[in-house]
């Protein structure tokens, strides 16, 4: 949502005046306990009725509802929804689809769902799809340095005009030349690219193929090729208290690089993750702007007789306030959502933060849940009462990651690219740590040169010059060094 929708639609939004009838009939839907208990035969008037509901729901407890009124003609919608029921025989699991199918085209909101049999909710998710070929940029437009399938060549050069929009950057090479992936953002499911005058397969970002670490506990951690790593998998039902995270974070404040992975982090409860930030940076900021509904059916306490919102505008990071010197890379795919996106919010508010993997699920722009159940069908469904408005974030999209990966092997790629780069050494000795490291690169480099000019099937004279070569660059180095 950008900025001045929010405005048009929130905060400059009049209170609408609500009356005894809309309240008294409401309020018991709010807040059901139980579960649904199965399909059930409706009179035609029963269906009606419940749809009735349903929609007067929308109108004063759904935080969408004034963001789609401009983009749904929600009378119509209810006129459609009951010329597709049936004249008798009808059922609730009928009256659900009705209503499913009649606003899915037109909303999307990974949050709001129906709880009736499975799942059915309004989600529109986009997804990354990759061919397998990995460009490096160069002086003529994009070289192709790696493939997987097709017809495309090693070497094989495309131009800027032929990428535009196709190219996902993802870590580049030591001498820091940009490499990038090529594919598409979708929400359908491509099968091919095409791409200048090839066609090429596609597949889904393996990052986002992970499996989901199941009843792993909230909170992991161990040492990934010598580097610290923390996972959180889920922040529902953790096993850890706020102030146990907080001491997590802190335990990290001291490390030169951390790795932080979300992956699969579906979300639950944005206070651990804000307190894990805070603890390791002492300071987290999550950057938005909240409106909140408020009315006599949402709150029983609430006696003006209007419907409302309360709009408030959130702080803005300031990165002078982070605390934590060293480098953190968080991990991120199409798992992460909801307060797992929180997460990926508040750590923004490190100066030397580093996102790395997929774009996220995108699951955020309304939210809080409240659970509603319609007074004929038992229909269940879940939908938010308070929107977020994020900097960067777009239901279904979700925060992209500044390096894009299409591997499985995740911890293994960025670990790699963090030693590459010497992001592992300590501000205070990170010249000697340095040194350390540019000799161990130039003993491996004299190694291959030897192993090579040994090796190879090559001339007398071509051995002893490289012989000599490795000898030469061994002492140049040393002597630059000194």
């Amino acid at each position: 949502m950008k900025r001045e929708e929010l405005k048009k639609y929130y905060i400059d939004a009049k209170p609408i005046p609500m009356d005894d009838e809309i309240i008294e009939r409401l309020r018991p839907l709010v807040d059901a306990e139980g579960e649904w208990t199965g399909d059930v035969p409706l009179t035609r008037e029963e269906a009606a009725y419940d749809i009735d509901c349903f929609f007067d729901l929308l109108k004063y407890c759904y935080a969408g509802y004034n963001y789609y009124a401009d983009k749904i003609d929600f009378a119509q919608a209810k006129a459609d929804v009951l010329a597709a029921l049936p004249e008798d025989g009808i059922t609730a699991v009928q009256v659900k689809d009705a209503i499913y199918y009649t606003l899915k085209p037109h909303i999307n909101d990974t949050h709001f769902g129906f709880q009736c049999g499975g799942w059915n909710s309004f989600q529109k998710s986009c997804n990354a799809w990759f061919t397998g070929l990995t460009v490096e940029e160069c002086e003529d437009g994009y070289k192709v340095i790696r493939k997987e399938t097709g017809d495309v060549n090693v070497g094989h050069i495309f131009t800027a005009e032929e990428t535009d929009g196709h190219r996902f950057e993802t870590f580049p090479n030591a001498n820091g030349a940009k490499r990038y992936y090529i594919g598409v953002l979708s929400a359908e499911q491509p099968e091919t690219l095409e791409i200048g005058g090839f066609t090429l397969p596609l597949h889904l970002c393996r990052v986002d193929t992970l499996p989901r670490m199941e009843d792993e506990g909230a909170w992991q951690e161990w040492k990934w090729k010598s580097l610290p790593l923390v996972m959180h998998t889920t922040y529902v039902k953790v096993k850890d208290t706020k102030e146990q995270y907080r001491d997590g974070g802190k335990s990290h404040s001291r490390d030169p690089v951390l790795l932080w992975s979300l992956l699969g982090n579906y979300g639950g409860n944005s206070i651990y993750p804000e307190a894990f930030v805070e603890g390791l940076n002492g300071y987290a900021v999550w950057e938005s702007d909240c409106a909140i509904l408020d009315n006599p059916i949402l709150d029983k306490e609430k006696e003006e007789k209007v419907s409302e919102c309360q709009v408030y505008t959130g702080d803005t990071i300031d990165l002078v306030n982070s605390q934590y010197e060293g480098r953190m890379f968080v991990l991120q795919n199409k798992g992460v959502a909801s307060s797992g996106e929180s997460a990926v919010s508040y750590a923004r508010s490190v100066k030397n933060v580093c996102f790395v993997g997929s774009m996220t699920a995108g699951c955020g722009q309304f939210g809080d849940l409240r659970k509603y159940r319609l007074p004929n069908s038992g229909i269940y469904f879940v939908m938010g009462y308070k929107v977020f408005n994020m900097d960067g974030f777009e239901e279904g999209k979700g925060f992209m990651p500044d390096y894009w990966l299409d591997t499985r092997d995740v911890f293994d790629e960025t670990a790699d690219f963090i030693k590459m780069m010497h992001y592992d050494l300590r501000p205070e000795d990170w010249g000697i740590q340095l040194k350390n490291h540019i000799s161990d690169d130039v003993e491996r480099l004299v190694r291959d040169i030897k192993d090579y000019a040994t090796r190879a099937d090559l001339s007398e004279e071509k051995t002893a010059e490289l012989l000599r070569l490795s000898d030469r660059i061994r002492a140049d180095v040393e002597a630059a060094m000194e």
